[in-house]
């Protein structure tokens, strides 16, 4: 009888709100929610905020270094070490995200 009682209230309470809001209501309860993946995303959005050198620059480099487009440009750290892996078509930079040096060179001539 509760179980009807509450469902007929539920039913009443929906009826007064928006397509958008029931999608909401009805969306997965944060108990059951995974958080890992945003865990990721709060570190990854930290790195960049330490970083002095954006991605773009650091592509400016490995193209003018190796002479190649640019595939891929990742953040990484090492410790204390912050840098940008950059892999373009000749080989792989990887270059300080806080002064804009050349750690690593592996370019193929």
């Amino acid at each position: 009888m509760m179980r009807y009682l509450y469902g007929a209230m539920g039913i009443l309470l929906l009826s007064g709100c928006t397509q958008d809001q029931r999608l909401v209501e009805g969306a997965t309860p944060l108990k059951h929610y995974n958080r890992r993946a945003a865990v990721g995303m709060k570190k990854a959005a930290r790195l960049r905020g330490a970083a002095q050198l954006t991605s773009k620059q650091a592509e400016t480099v490995a193209t003018g270094i190796c002479h190649a487009p640019v595939r891929k440009t990742r953040l990484h750290h090492r410790g204390q070490l912050l840098f940008y892996r950059v892999d373009t078509d000749k080989g792989r930079i990887e270059i300080n995200a806080l002064d804009g040096k050349v750690i690593k060179k592996e370019c193929k001539q």
